[in-house]
């Protein structure tokens, strides 16, 4: 019986490792720097009637997989060190937001879009969170151009960005 088991093992081993030699292996991706800064517009009727001012810092590291075909199939962004501050009225209120990005990306050119991490919170004053957004987020995409995609799964606190209370913390 152990000889035919050694038998089994000897043929299926090196098959195994031909059919793993034959994929496209992942691309990794050099760490790359994140410096942006944007401007949520006032909204009138949304929940701040001022703009504010977004700058987000950190590093940031791609790793993009593929089938045997070399398509693409999904994504891993690792966020460790990210930092997003908003400023308005002469104030300004910063938070941390290590986290991780995983996308896969379906034939039907919809995607699957999973956040795990904190995403950010708001702390004043050594107080407990005015608002967080941290445990893992997961989206669905009908396709490039859907900008309100289906949550298909929540665990965690999330209150959907920091609003309305960032604007309370940033009002004049």
């Amino acid at each position: 019986m152990r000889k035919l088991a050694w038998l089994a093992i000897s043929l299926v081993l090196p098959l195994t490792f031909v059919i793993g030699a034959s994929a496209t292996p992942p691309e990794h991706f050099a760490w790359e720097e994140i410096d942006a800064t944007f401007t949520i517009p006032a909204a009138p009727d949304g929940p701040c009637t001022y703009a504010i001012e977004v700058t987000v810092t950190g590093k940031s590291k791609h790793t993009h997989f593929f089938d045997r075909a070399g398509n693409e199939l999904r994504t891993l962004t690792i966020f460790p060190t990210l930092t997003v501050t908003f400023s308005a009225n002469g104030k300004s209120i910063s938070t941390v937001s290590p986290s991780v990005e995983h996308v896969t990306f379906n034939p039907d050119g919809s995607a699957v879009v999973t956040i795990t991490g904190l995403q950010g919170h708001l702390i004043v004053g050594g107080q407990p969170p005015l608002a967080a957004d941290v445990g893992r987020l997961v989206l669905f995409f009908s396709g490039p151009a859907d900008e309100e995609p289906d949550i298909i799964f929540q665990a965690g606190p999330f209150n959907a960005g920091p609003f309305p209370q960032l604007c309370d913390v940033l009002a004049p």
